[in-house]
This record gives C-alpha cells, structure tokens and sequence, in this order.
C-alpha cells in the first residue's frame, strides 16, 4: 500500500475549500465531479504522488442509484478529515486480503483517468475510517500531476481508533508514503499535520 491521498468530507463543497483553504493558506483547484456517485471535488498538492481533496454531494447531480461513497449521504456537519485512500498494485488480490467490508471493485472513469476503487455496498467506510479506502489506477497521468505544487506536504496521518491495536499491527511498517500513528480512542477520528508555507497546520 502507498498513501495516495487524503479526503476531507464535507456537506457543502464551497463551505469545505473554504477551510482547508484558509488552514492551509493555499488555493483549491477546478472542481470535479463524479457522476457514479453524485458527488464534486477540489484538490490541492501534497507533492509528487499524492493530494488532498475535499469532496461534497453534488446538488446539480442526479441522485445515484446505489448510496454515495465515503459515506457521503449523511455527510458531518463540519468539514473534516473523512478517509484515507491508498494506492495498491493488484486491487482484486489486496481485497481478498483485506478485513471484511473493505468492499467491492468498483471501475470510474474520468476525463481520461481511469481507475478502480473499493467501496462497501452501502458506502460506508471501511472499520469508520481506521482502515484506508483502496484503489488502482488504471490509465491516465496521476491527479497530482495536474495541479500546481504550493508547497504543502502531509508530516502525518493519525488514526484514532477503538481496534488501535488490531490496526497498528495490520498497517503500520507496510503503508509507504506516510509517518503512520495509530492510537487508541473510544470514537474513530482521523487528524492530519500537514506543513505549509506559513508552518505546521493540524486538520
């Protein structure tokens, strides 16, 4: 597994880019949109390989028939950091391997990236976050080729959990791209440090 990006939830795109805007002190890039789920993005760089991106249900956009992803039909009420998404090189094989309910293979597509992605049948998150969300890509240049490097880079990731233990041994030493915390919490809650220009920012 490599750490592929970070995804803050939100109920309302604008109302989310707004804060990761102002925490981090840069500017979020064109909005996407993801019809099989009926959901919008914005994305800003944490370096070669990797992004952040604020996703939100899509007003505009018709209801999808299967519930939205990232748990994203009872969105919070605050922006905040929702998942964690990995890149893996055999998606079919890493879900066999992986707990139960990390969910299914589902193929996108998007302005020539094409990609697969595990998601539950009920677009839940995987143990509530404690494990990453798993994808493939499968054509196309990376997304974080396509935005503008502002200098912000994710210091860590930590994964606040019930099964703290049960993760640390399963994840920490074989995710790469990211300093890994895993602690125990009553209430499953991930934090992210990120380093900007203007210093050291928690989300």
């Amino acid at each position: 597994m490599e750490l592929d990006h970070i995804a803050i939830v939100a109920a309302d795109l604008d109302q989310g880019a707004r804060a990761v805007s102002s925490a981090l002190g840069v500017s979020m890039g064109d909005r996407g949109r993801h019809g099989h789920y009926g959901t919008h993005n914005r994305l800003v760089s944490l370096g070669k390989g990797q992004y952040l991106e604020v996703i939100a249900p899509d007003p505009v956009a018709l209801n999808p028939r299967w519930p939205r992803w990232f748990g994203l039909d009872d969105p919070p009420a605050n922006p905040q950091v929702g998942n964690w998404i990995v890149r893996v090189p055999n998606l079919t094989q890493t879900i066999k391997d992986a707990p139960i309910g990390t969910g299914d293979a589902v193929a996108l597509e998007r302005n020539g990236i094409r990609w697969e992605i595990a998601v539950p049948p009920d677009g839940s998150l995987p143990m509530e976050g404690g494990w990453p969300t798993c994808l493939q890509w499968t054509a196309g240049p990376h997304p974080s080729e396509m935005l503008d490097d502002q200098g912000v880079r994710l210091l860590e990731l930590e994964v606040q959990h019930p099964r703290a233990e049960w993760l640390a041994e399963h994840l920490v030493g074989r995710v790469e791209g990211v300093n890994l915390a895993i602690r125990n919490a009553p209430v499953p809650k991930l934090e992210c440090v990120f380093e900007t220009p203007s210093g050291l920012v928690r989300f």
